[in-house]
């Protein structure tokens, strides 16, 4: 009788270890309303979840639908722990079709992704720095990623597709309280400056999840509709 229990210890803790492996954690997830010069343009819905792999690093995947009038957009990014990016993946639909469909992979200093649009396929391969994050337009629960880096004063980024990377500088604005859905939050203000003067602010809560994005140059303003929830494991 006693002979058995190590075994039935051992079964157990190992029936254990996957499901303590699995354990996802929500980061973030929620909405964003966008608008341009105070008209309402389209609405983003996202999820950013952190998954352990047997390696013992996370992967963190932020995923998303973003709706512009008949436009819709799906894009899913893969990031190691600290936010670096090592795959993207866009599906753009217009009505019922797929407009195109971005799908690259990151690693050793160079992006190789594949294009498909109006039924030809592209291959395109650039150089980018080592620790690049990603940063599509028209995308904006990925400025968390940025907002991880600081207080870094430049970050290296891809836009995918544009099939480059920019260099943003990253400059502090300090706290302000802004209001979410009726409730005051303080929030951290920064602005991400690319070489060519365009500005983008961004505000974030204490846990680094964005609140706001504005691009003045252009009218342009993403504004979350509800407040950031507590973080959870699943």
């Amino acid at each position: 009788m006693y002979a058995r229990v190590p075994i039935l210890v051992t079964l157990g803790c190992t029936l254990l270890a996957p499901a303590l492996a699995a354990q996802v954690t929500i980061v973030d997830e929620g909405s964003f309303t966008v608008s341009r010069r105070g008209a309402r343009v389209g609405r983003e819905e996202f999820s950013i979840r952190s998954t352990p792999t047997t390696s013992g690093s996370p992967v963190v995947v932020a995923q998303a639908s973003a709706v512009y009038e008949d436009l819709r957009l799906f894009p899913a990014l893969s990031t190691r722990a600290d936010g670096v990016a090592a795959s993207y993946t866009l599906e753009i639909r217009r009505g019922a079709d797929v407009e195109e469909r971005w799908t690259g992979a990151v690693g050793a200093g160079r992006v190789s992704a594949r294009i498909a649009r109006a039924g030809v396929d592209a291959v395109h391969e650039f150089l980018v720095a080592d620790g690049a994050l990603l940063l599509d337009d028209d995308v904006f629960h990925q400025f968390y990623f940025v907002a991880r880096r600081r207080p870094a004063s430049v970050v290296s980024v891809i836009v995918p597709r544009r099939n480059q990377q920019v260099v943003l500088r990253l400059t502090e604005r300090g706290s302000q309280t802004i209001d979410i859905a009726g409730q005051p939050i303080v929030a951290t203000a920064f602005a991400a400056t690319s070489a060519d003067g365009v500005e983008r602010q961004v505000w974030v809560d204490s846990d680094g999840r964005v609140l706001r994005v504005a691009i003045p140059s252009i009218g342009l303003l993403a504004q979350r509709d509800d407040p950031p929830r507590p973080l959870v494991s699943r």
